[in-house]
């Protein structure tokens, strides 16, 4: 039995327990009462959407001055992926 059921080209459930033997959608349970329904609510973080910069003389746990940089979803998204790459190269002794 599964709530999320997968068919790719590499993973199929089906494939795996059989075909399956019941079907009871979502807006059926939702209809017999069994789940609440819901409404899909998007939003938007201030900081998420223009990023956080520290003011001027902050510090951090150790108190130490934190760096003065704009911080976004996308350089934290750079920053971690250059760690990840330097820590592949120094792996593989590049």
């Amino acid at each position: 039995m599964t709530a999320t059921p997968k068919e790719t080209e590499y993973v199929s459930n089906i494939g795996y327990f059989g075909p399956p033997v019941y079907y009871y959608s979502l807006k059926q349970c939702i209809r017999d009462g069994f789940l609440a329904p819901y409404k899909v609510v998007k939003v938007h973080i201030d900081r998420d959407v223009e990023g956080y910069r520290p003011e001027k003389g902050q510090l951090d746990r150790e108190g130490e001055e934190v760096e003065d940089i704009l911080v976004t979803v996308d350089s934290i998204f750079l920053r971690f992926q250059n760690m990840y790459f330097v820590g592949v190269y120094s792996w593989l002794h590049i």
